[in-house]
């Protein structure tokens, strides 16, 4: 565990939600067809061949956590066709490895603790975001590793732990 903590962790310590662990085996698949607004550092779910934020639909299938797009400036924090630079026509989502999600507030995940992306309705500015709450929400496969930030946690899928 000890070294975890020292020779993993300072790759992303200062990084927010959306990043994945390269160090690590990891796989970003490129979406050529995405929901413009797609957040980054969210659970995104795979829906009619287009990459989409969640939204409260009935058993949405979930792609991966959508990853930050560098070529953006700081403070975007959503892929927008329009913004996109020439030739770049794609939403990235990491679907395997150790990545970073933004939590809901108020949450107090556990490490190995399962995650579940938010899709209840209740508070439509946390749809995706990672949750400790199965009722109404969609299990993910990955679980909780480490808190990096407030309210962004380094995950992994199952199958990585």
């Amino acid at each position: 565990m000890a070294a975890f903590a020292t020779t993993v962790k300072t790759e992303y310590d200062a990084l927010g939600s959306g990043e994945v662990l390269r160090s690590k085996p990891s796989n970003v698949d490129a979406f050529a067809t995405f929901e413009d607004g797609l957040i980054f550092g969210r659970f995104a779910k795979y829906d009619t061949g287009s990459l989409d934020n969640l939204d409260n639909s009935a058993t949405p299938t979930i792609a991966g956590i959508v990853n930050r797009d560098i070529t953006q400036p700081t403070g975007v924090n959503t892929y927008d066709s329009t913004r996109l630079p020439a030739g770049s026509l794609s939403a990235d989502c990491i679907t395997f490895g150790f990545a970073t999600v933004d939590v809901v507030t108020g949450d107090t995940p556990a490490r190995y603790g399962v995650v579940y992306a938010t899709n209840d309705g209740l508070v439509p500015a946390d749809y995706g975001k990672a949750t400790t709450t199965a009722l109404n929400n969609v299990a993910t496969n990955w679980v909780y590793i480490e808190e990096v930030q407030t309210d962004v946690w380094l995950v992994a899928r199952k199958e990585m732990v």
